[in-house]
Parts: C-alpha cells; structure tokens; sequence
C-alpha cells in the first residue's frame, strides 16, 4: 500500500512525461525505421534516455558532483554517455538487420 501511495503521488509525473515522450519521438521519427521494428526501436532509444537521466540525476549528480569531485563525474559521465551510445547503436543494428552490423567507426563524424 505503501509502495503504491509514493508511486502514485511522486512519480505519476514522471510516466506521464515518458509517456508524452515515447509516443511523440514514435510519432515523429516511425518513417526513419522499418515499419515493424519502429517501436521497439523507439523503446530502445527512450528506455535509453531514462536509464541515463535517472543514473546521473540519482546516482552520479550526488555521489560526486554534490561532493565536489568535479573531474571524476566528468569522466564517469562522459564515459557512462559513450557506452550507453554504443550499446544503444548495437541493439538498434541488431534490431533493424537481424544481425550485428554495426560498426562505430562507420559515419563517426556524423554519429558524433
């Protein structure tokens, strides 16, 4: 009871945000992608989004901006963004080929 009082009254917003989120990317972006991956694809890209939203604003942001150790968020985060990309670019190439064909070296400028 407890578990559903703190859902409903601190993060119904959130969901509702995602939600807004998930179906206007879906919306706006459905065309860019095969017509039966386009939605795992903006699932991917939106899970994608929150899981790194919520790590830095729940984990990194006080664990080390909040303790003055400006250089290693820096580097935690910058690496956190990258490897979440990558991953990101992985499953969406697994998604929309069948097969790994991903290759982070392929349009890197653009990618970037």
């Amino acid at each position: 009871m407890e578990l559903l009082r703190t859902l409903s009254a601190f993060k119904m917003h959130h969901l509702l945000v995602w939600a807004v989120l998930f179906f206007g990317w879906h919306y706006f972006r459905y065309q860019d992608y095969p017509a039966k991956v386009a939605w795992w694809i903006t699932t991917v890209k939106v899970a994608d989004l929150a899981l790194m939203i919520y790590v830095t604003n729940y984990l990194l942001i006080p664990q080390l901006l909040y303790k003055k150790k400006y250089v290693l968020f820096i580097l935690v985060f910058i690496v956190f963004v990258t490897g979440f990309s990558i991953l990101k670019m992985y499953v969406e190439s697994e998604l929309m080929f069948g097969k790994v064909n991903f290759d982070i070296w392929d349009r890197f400028k653009v990618r970037i």
